[in-house]
Protein backbone atom coordinates (compact mmCIF):
# COMPACT_ATOMS: atom_id res chain seq x y z
CA UNK A 1 0.00 0.00 0.00
CA UNK A 2 1.26 3.33 -1.13
CA UNK A 3 1.58 5.83 1.99
CA UNK A 4 -0.30 9.08 1.45
CA UNK A 5 2.07 12.15 0.64
CA UNK A 6 0.93 13.89 3.47
CA UNK A 7 1.39 11.31 7.06
CA UNK A 8 -0.85 12.79 9.80
CA UNK A 9 2.19 14.53 12.35
CA UNK A 10 4.98 14.46 10.10
CA UNK A 11 4.64 17.81 8.77
CA UNK A 12 7.06 19.37 11.42
CA UNK A 13 9.54 16.82 10.63
CA UNK A 14 9.53 17.80 6.84
CA UNK A 15 10.01 20.94 7.15
CA UNK A 16 12.85 20.30 9.16
CA UNK A 17 14.22 17.84 7.12
CA UNK A 18 13.95 20.95 4.67
CA UNK A 19 16.05 23.21 7.08
CA UNK A 20 18.92 20.68 7.60
CA UNK A 21 19.04 20.19 3.34
CA UNK A 22 19.45 23.81 3.42
CA UNK A 23 21.72 24.17 5.97
CA UNK A 24 23.70 20.95 4.46
CA UNK A 25 23.90 22.78 1.19
CA UNK A 26 25.07 25.82 2.95
CA UNK A 27 28.18 23.74 3.88
CA UNK A 28 29.15 21.94 1.06
CA UNK A 29 29.04 25.50 -0.71
CA UNK A 30 31.47 26.92 1.82
CA UNK A 31 33.90 24.01 1.85
CA UNK A 32 34.19 24.47 -2.46
CA UNK A 33 34.37 28.28 -1.87
CA UNK A 34 37.03 27.60 0.78
CA UNK A 35 39.09 25.02 -1.06
CA UNK A 36 38.70 27.37 -4.65
CA UNK A 37 40.30 29.78 -2.47
CA UNK A 38 43.29 27.33 -1.61
CA UNK A 39 43.32 26.04 -4.94
CA UNK A 40 43.92 30.22 -6.35
CA UNK A 41 46.16 30.42 -3.80
CA UNK A 42 48.71 27.31 -4.65
CA UNK A 43 47.98 28.15 -8.16
CA UNK A 44 49.41 32.05 -7.47
CA UNK A 45 52.42 30.78 -4.81
CA UNK A 46 53.50 28.19 -7.40
CA UNK A 47 53.88 30.76 -10.42
CA UNK A 48 55.86 33.15 -7.54
CA UNK A 49 58.17 29.92 -6.88
CA UNK A 50 61.43 29.20 -7.68
CA UNK A 51 60.63 26.45 -8.69
CA UNK A 52 58.29 27.97 -11.55
CA UNK A 53 60.78 28.55 -14.59
CA UNK A 54 62.76 25.20 -13.82
CA UNK A 55 59.01 23.29 -14.44
CA UNK A 56 58.69 25.13 -17.38
CA UNK A 57 61.58 24.76 -18.69
CA UNK A 58 61.47 21.29 -17.67
CA UNK A 59 57.82 20.68 -19.27
CA UNK A 60 59.63 22.41 -22.37
CA UNK A 61 62.72 20.14 -22.64
CA UNK A 62 60.34 17.12 -22.49
CA UNK A 63 58.08 18.37 -25.20
CA UNK A 64 61.54 18.71 -27.21
CA UNK A 65 62.46 15.89 -26.71
CA UNK A 66 59.44 13.96 -27.18
CA UNK A 67 59.43 15.83 -31.00
CA UNK A 68 63.13 14.57 -31.52
CA UNK A 69 62.23 11.23 -30.86
CA UNK A 70 59.16 11.51 -33.35
CA UNK A 71 61.13 13.15 -36.03
CA UNK A 72 63.88 10.67 -35.49
CA UNK A 73 61.79 7.31 -35.53
CA UNK A 74 60.36 8.95 -39.08
CA UNK A 75 64.44 8.54 -40.27
CA UNK A 76 64.79 5.24 -38.64
CA UNK A 77 61.56 4.56 -40.82
CA UNK A 78 63.24 6.14 -43.80
CA UNK A 79 66.59 4.13 -43.33
CA UNK A 80 64.26 0.73 -43.12
CA UNK A 81 62.50 1.01 -46.11
CA UNK A 82 65.65 1.53 -48.24
CA UNK A 83 67.05 -1.52 -46.44
CA UNK A 84 64.31 -3.56 -47.45
CA UNK A 85 64.95 -2.79 -50.87
CA UNK A 86 68.34 -2.40 -51.13
CA UNK A 87 70.15 -4.71 -48.77
CA UNK A 88 72.78 -3.75 -46.40
CA UNK A 89 73.71 -0.14 -47.96
CA UNK A 90 76.53 0.29 -45.32
CA UNK A 91 78.95 -2.56 -46.47
CA UNK A 92 78.05 -1.74 -50.55
CA UNK A 93 81.16 -0.40 -52.52
CA UNK A 94 80.77 1.23 -56.11
CA UNK A 95 80.80 -1.55 -58.71
CA UNK A 96 81.27 0.85 -62.09
CA UNK A 97 85.03 0.96 -61.33
CA UNK A 98 85.29 -2.12 -62.02
CA UNK A 99 83.01 -2.30 -64.94
CA UNK A 100 84.56 -2.08 -68.62
CA UNK A 101 84.01 1.40 -70.69
CA UNK A 102 81.91 1.40 -73.68
CA UNK A 103 84.77 3.53 -75.28
CA UNK A 104 86.61 0.73 -76.46
CA UNK A 105 83.25 -0.96 -77.87
CA UNK A 106 82.39 1.63 -79.63
CA UNK A 107 86.04 2.18 -81.16
CA UNK A 108 85.82 -1.59 -82.20
CA UNK A 109 82.47 -0.83 -84.12
CA UNK A 110 83.67 1.77 -85.97
CA UNK A 111 86.70 0.16 -87.24
CA UNK A 112 84.33 -2.86 -88.12
CA UNK A 113 81.90 -0.58 -90.08
CA UNK A 114 85.03 1.21 -91.78
CA UNK A 115 86.58 -2.25 -92.89
CA UNK A 116 82.89 -3.69 -94.27
CA UNK A 117 82.64 -0.32 -96.32
CA UNK A 118 86.48 -0.50 -98.09
CA UNK A 119 86.46 -4.56 -98.72
CA UNK A 120 84.14 -7.22 -99.98
CA UNK A 121 83.61 -9.77 -97.70
CA UNK A 122 82.88 -13.74 -98.28
CA UNK A 123 79.78 -14.75 -97.06
CA UNK A 124 81.93 -16.30 -93.99
CA UNK A 125 83.54 -13.03 -93.47
CA UNK A 126 80.59 -11.56 -93.34
CA UNK A 127 78.93 -13.91 -90.66
CA UNK A 128 82.01 -13.73 -88.54
CA UNK A 129 81.59 -10.13 -88.28
CA UNK A 130 78.00 -10.19 -87.94
CA UNK A 131 78.48 -12.27 -85.12
CA UNK A 132 81.40 -9.77 -83.47
CA UNK A 133 79.08 -7.30 -84.15
CA UNK A 134 75.91 -8.38 -81.95
CA UNK A 135 78.51 -9.37 -79.41
CA UNK A 136 79.86 -6.18 -79.30
CA UNK A 137 76.11 -4.53 -79.10
CA UNK A 138 74.96 -6.89 -76.60
CA UNK A 139 78.05 -6.15 -74.36
CA UNK A 140 77.89 -2.55 -74.71
CA UNK A 141 74.22 -2.92 -73.85
CA UNK A 142 74.95 -5.06 -70.49
CA UNK A 143 77.44 -2.64 -69.26
CA UNK A 144 74.93 0.07 -69.61
CA UNK A 145 72.50 -1.59 -67.44
CA UNK A 146 75.05 -2.67 -65.31
CA UNK A 147 76.12 1.38 -64.97
CA UNK A 148 72.77 2.54 -64.38
CA UNK A 149 71.97 -0.33 -61.74
CA UNK A 150 75.03 1.21 -59.97
CA UNK A 151 73.81 5.04 -60.41
CA UNK A 152 70.37 3.65 -58.57
CA UNK A 153 72.28 2.00 -55.94
CA UNK A 154 74.81 5.15 -55.16
CA UNK A 155 71.93 7.18 -55.18
CA UNK A 156 69.83 5.03 -52.65
CA UNK A 157 73.33 4.90 -50.71
CA UNK A 158 73.94 8.50 -50.54
CA UNK A 159 70.68 9.18 -49.16
CA UNK A 160 71.28 6.24 -46.58
CA UNK A 161 74.33 8.29 -44.94
CA UNK A 162 72.49 11.43 -45.10
CA UNK A 163 70.27 10.28 -42.93
CA UNK A 164 72.10 8.24 -40.57
CA UNK A 165 74.26 11.45 -40.46
CA UNK A 166 70.67 13.12 -39.47
CA UNK A 167 69.98 10.03 -36.93
CA UNK A 168 73.51 11.23 -35.22
CA UNK A 169 72.66 15.02 -35.26
CA UNK A 170 69.02 13.66 -33.14
CA UNK A 171 71.10 11.67 -30.93
CA UNK A 172 73.58 14.29 -30.05
CA UNK A 173 70.38 17.10 -29.58
CA UNK A 174 68.34 14.09 -27.67
CA UNK A 175 71.52 13.40 -25.57
CA UNK A 176 72.15 17.12 -24.43
CA UNK A 177 68.49 17.95 -23.87
CA UNK A 178 68.46 14.58 -21.66
CA UNK A 179 71.38 16.35 -19.68
CA UNK A 180 69.83 19.31 -19.10
CA UNK A 181 67.12 17.58 -18.00
CA UNK A 182 68.67 16.04 -15.59
CA UNK A 183 70.22 19.18 -14.14
CA UNK A 184 66.56 21.03 -13.67
CA UNK A 185 65.54 17.81 -11.89
CA UNK A 186 68.45 17.49 -9.80
CA UNK A 187 67.61 21.40 -9.05
CA UNK A 188 64.08 20.60 -8.03
CA UNK A 189 64.97 17.91 -5.76
CA UNK A 190 67.21 20.37 -3.75
CA UNK A 191 64.10 22.77 -3.96
CA UNK A 192 62.05 19.76 -2.25
CA UNK A 193 64.20 18.68 0.11
CA UNK A 194 64.02 22.35 1.89
CA UNK A 195 61.67 22.52 4.24
CA UNK A 196 58.34 23.79 2.73
CA UNK A 197 56.84 27.39 4.16
CA UNK A 198 53.22 26.96 5.46
CA UNK A 199 50.91 30.06 4.07
CA UNK A 200 49.20 31.14 6.63
CA UNK A 201 46.03 31.97 4.63
CA UNK A 202 45.93 28.14 3.38
CA UNK A 203 45.94 27.25 6.92
CA UNK A 204 43.23 29.33 8.20
CA UNK A 205 41.44 27.65 5.45
CA UNK A 206 42.36 24.26 6.12
CA UNK A 207 41.42 24.15 9.89
CA UNK A 208 37.94 26.17 8.60
CA UNK A 209 37.14 23.59 6.16
CA UNK A 210 37.68 20.44 9.17
CA UNK A 211 35.58 22.54 11.52
CA UNK A 212 32.74 22.92 8.42
CA UNK A 213 33.19 18.90 8.08
CA UNK A 214 32.72 18.46 11.85
CA UNK A 215 29.54 20.07 11.25
CA UNK A 216 28.24 18.23 7.95
CA UNK A 217 28.46 14.69 9.32
CA UNK A 218 26.24 16.37 12.43
CA UNK A 219 23.53 17.55 10.14
CA UNK A 220 24.18 14.41 8.39
CA UNK A 221 23.23 12.07 11.36
CA UNK A 222 20.18 14.49 12.09
CA UNK A 223 19.21 14.30 8.66
CA UNK A 224 19.28 10.38 8.94
CA UNK A 225 17.62 10.68 12.18
CA UNK A 226 14.94 12.55 10.47
CA UNK A 227 14.86 10.43 7.62
CA UNK A 228 14.45 7.12 9.57
CA UNK A 229 11.33 8.88 11.61
CA UNK A 230 9.94 9.89 8.76
CA UNK A 231 9.91 6.16 7.28
CA UNK A 232 9.32 4.94 10.91
CA UNK A 233 6.00 7.37 10.68
CA UNK A 234 4.86 6.04 7.15
CA UNK A 235 5.05 1.92 8.12
CA UNK A 236 2.97 2.81 11.17
CA UNK A 237 0.22 4.96 9.39
CA UNK A 238 0.34 2.56 6.16
CA UNK A 239 -0.25 -0.45 8.81
CA UNK A 240 -2.91 1.50 10.59
CA UNK A 241 -4.37 2.03 6.95
CA UNK A 242 -4.26 -1.49 5.95
CA UNK A 243 -5.90 -2.31 9.38
CA UNK A 244 -8.75 0.53 8.85
CA UNK A 245 -9.19 -1.31 5.15
CA UNK A 246 -9.95 -4.24 6.58
CA UNK A 247 -11.87 -3.26 9.35
CA UNK A 248 -13.93 -1.52 6.52
CA UNK A 249 -14.42 -4.69 4.88
CA UNK A 250 -15.33 -6.77 7.60
CA UNK A 251 -18.53 -4.00 7.96
CA UNK A 252 -19.34 -4.00 4.90
CA UNK A 253 -19.50 -7.64 5.36
CA UNK A 254 -21.55 -7.46 8.70
CA UNK A 255 -23.74 -4.86 6.90
CA UNK A 256 -24.24 -7.47 4.27
CA UNK A 257 -25.41 -10.03 6.67
CA UNK A 258 -27.75 -7.71 8.47
CA UNK A 259 -28.99 -6.49 5.41
CA UNK A 260 -29.57 -10.11 4.32
CA UNK A 261 -31.15 -11.30 7.78
CA UNK A 262 -33.81 -8.31 7.14
CA UNK A 263 -34.78 -9.57 4.61
CA UNK A 264 -34.69 -13.04 6.04
CA UNK A 265 -36.60 -11.71 8.91
CA UNK A 266 -39.52 -9.57 6.56
CA UNK A 267 -39.73 -13.59 4.30
CA UNK A 268 -40.34 -15.14 7.80
CA UNK A 269 -43.25 -12.19 9.37
CA UNK A 270 -44.60 -13.07 5.76
CA UNK A 271 -44.92 -16.86 6.38
CA UNK A 272 -46.02 -15.91 10.53
CA UNK A 273 -48.98 -13.42 8.85
CA UNK A 274 -50.28 -15.84 6.57
CA UNK A 275 -49.86 -18.68 9.71
CA UNK A 276 -52.04 -16.16 11.60
CA UNK A 277 -54.53 -16.02 9.33
CA UNK A 278 -54.59 -19.82 8.76
CA UNK A 279 -55.72 -20.04 12.60
CA UNK A 280 -58.88 -21.71 13.11
CA UNK A 281 -59.65 -20.09 16.43
CA UNK A 282 -60.24 -16.54 14.81
CA UNK A 283 -64.02 -18.02 14.24
CA UNK A 284 -64.51 -19.35 17.54
CA UNK A 285 -63.87 -15.64 18.93
CA UNK A 286 -66.09 -15.09 16.77
CA UNK A 287 -69.02 -17.48 17.73
CA UNK A 288 -68.12 -16.87 21.36
CA UNK A 289 -68.70 -12.95 20.83
CA UNK A 290 -72.03 -14.19 19.26
CA UNK A 291 -73.33 -16.78 21.84
CA UNK A 292 -73.37 -13.76 23.92
CA UNK A 293 -76.35 -12.62 22.69
CA UNK A 294 -78.35 -15.70 22.77
CA UNK A 295 -79.82 -15.07 25.81
CA UNK A 296 -80.83 -11.52 24.60
CA UNK A 297 -84.43 -10.58 24.41
CA UNK A 298 -86.68 -11.70 21.20
CA UNK A 299 -87.42 -8.55 19.00
CA UNK A 300 -84.39 -6.29 17.05
CA UNK A 301 -80.92 -6.22 18.33
CA UNK A 302 -77.64 -4.62 17.52
CA UNK A 303 -73.52 -5.71 17.73
CA UNK A 304 -70.46 -4.24 18.76
CA UNK A 305 -68.51 -2.57 15.37
CA UNK A 306 -65.56 -5.04 15.59
CA UNK A 307 -68.05 -8.00 15.52
CA UNK A 308 -69.83 -6.69 12.92
CA UNK A 309 -66.82 -6.41 10.86
CA UNK A 310 -65.69 -9.87 11.50
CA UNK A 311 -68.82 -11.64 10.52
CA UNK A 312 -68.49 -9.12 7.85
CA UNK A 313 -65.28 -10.60 6.40
CA UNK A 314 -66.50 -14.19 7.34
CA UNK A 315 -69.10 -13.27 4.47
CA UNK A 316 -71.47 -14.47 7.36
CA UNK A 317 -75.10 -12.50 7.23
CA UNK A 318 -75.47 -10.41 10.29
CA UNK A 319 -78.80 -11.69 12.98
CA UNK A 320 -81.06 -8.89 13.35
CA UNK A 321 -83.00 -10.91 15.54
CA UNK A 322 -82.04 -13.07 18.31
CA UNK A 323 -83.45 -16.14 16.70
CA UNK A 324 -81.18 -15.43 13.94
CA UNK A 325 -78.12 -15.75 15.90
CA UNK A 326 -77.56 -19.62 16.15
CA UNK A 327 -77.93 -19.59 12.33
CA UNK A 328 -74.90 -17.22 12.13
CA UNK A 329 -73.04 -19.33 14.46
CA UNK A 330 -73.64 -22.68 12.58
CA UNK A 331 -72.85 -21.02 9.37
CA UNK A 332 -69.72 -19.67 11.35
CA UNK A 333 -68.54 -23.44 12.41
CA UNK A 334 -69.33 -24.56 8.65
CA UNK A 335 -67.21 -22.03 7.52
CA UNK A 336 -64.78 -23.11 10.23
CA UNK A 337 -64.88 -26.43 9.13
CA UNK A 338 -64.36 -25.81 5.09
CA UNK A 339 -61.11 -23.63 6.01
CA UNK A 340 -59.79 -26.26 8.35
CA UNK A 341 -59.73 -28.85 5.19
CA UNK A 342 -58.59 -26.56 2.87
CA UNK A 343 -55.62 -24.72 5.42
CA UNK A 344 -54.08 -28.29 6.91
CA UNK A 345 -51.58 -29.05 4.06
CA UNK A 346 -50.77 -25.00 3.84
CA UNK A 347 -49.84 -25.16 7.45
CA UNK A 348 -47.73 -27.78 7.57
CA UNK A 349 -46.04 -26.07 5.03
CA UNK A 350 -45.61 -22.72 6.37
CA UNK A 351 -44.51 -23.97 9.66
CA UNK A 352 -41.42 -26.07 7.48
CA UNK A 353 -41.20 -22.54 5.70
CA UNK A 354 -40.62 -20.36 9.03
CA UNK A 355 -38.62 -23.41 10.29
CA UNK A 356 -36.11 -23.10 7.28
CA UNK A 357 -35.53 -18.88 7.13
CA UNK A 358 -34.51 -19.62 11.33
CA UNK A 359 -31.69 -21.84 10.11
CA UNK A 360 -30.82 -18.88 7.50
CA UNK A 361 -31.14 -16.34 9.88
CA UNK A 362 -29.18 -18.66 12.62
CA UNK A 363 -26.40 -19.67 10.26
CA UNK A 364 -26.01 -15.36 9.26
CA UNK A 365 -26.10 -14.63 13.26
CA UNK A 366 -22.78 -17.04 13.47
CA UNK A 367 -21.11 -16.18 10.55
CA UNK A 368 -21.50 -12.26 11.29
CA UNK A 369 -20.29 -13.72 15.11
CA UNK A 370 -17.26 -15.04 12.98
CA UNK A 371 -16.19 -11.84 11.79
CA UNK A 372 -13.03 -10.26 13.58
CA UNK A 373 -13.12 -6.75 15.04
CA UNK A 374 -9.95 -4.94 14.05
CA UNK A 375 -8.78 -2.72 16.45
CA UNK A 376 -7.84 0.61 14.98
CA UNK A 377 -6.38 3.28 16.96
CA UNK A 378 -3.92 6.26 15.67
CA UNK A 379 -0.87 6.49 17.09
CA UNK A 380 -0.39 9.88 19.89
CA UNK A 381 2.02 11.82 17.47
CA UNK A 382 -0.63 11.36 14.33
CA UNK A 383 -2.59 13.53 16.31
CA UNK A 384 -0.52 15.72 18.73
CA UNK A 385 2.00 18.58 17.61
CA UNK A 386 5.09 17.00 17.63
CA UNK A 387 7.74 19.26 19.94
Amino acid sequence: MESPRNVPGTKQIKNSLIDLKTEMQKIIDNIKDLASKIDDIKRNDALNSPKAPLISEKRNLKNEIGDLRGNRKIIFDQIKDLEDVYGDLSSRKDDNKNLMSTDSIEKRLKEINLEVLKFPHSSQKSKEIEDEIKQLKGKKLNIETEQKKNEILKKAQDKFYNLKGTVREYNKEIAEKNNKLQEIEKALEDLDSQEPVVNPVIEGFEKAIEILKIKKEEVQKKINSHREELTRKREEFDKFLKMKAEQEAYEKRKKAILDKIIQLEERKAAFVAEQNNCDASKFDSVVYALSKFKGAKEGNISFPLDLVLSLTKFKVKIPSQTAQIQTAISDLESKKAEFLKNMTSRTKELEKKICDVDDLIQAERETMASIPVVEMTLPPYFTKTRK
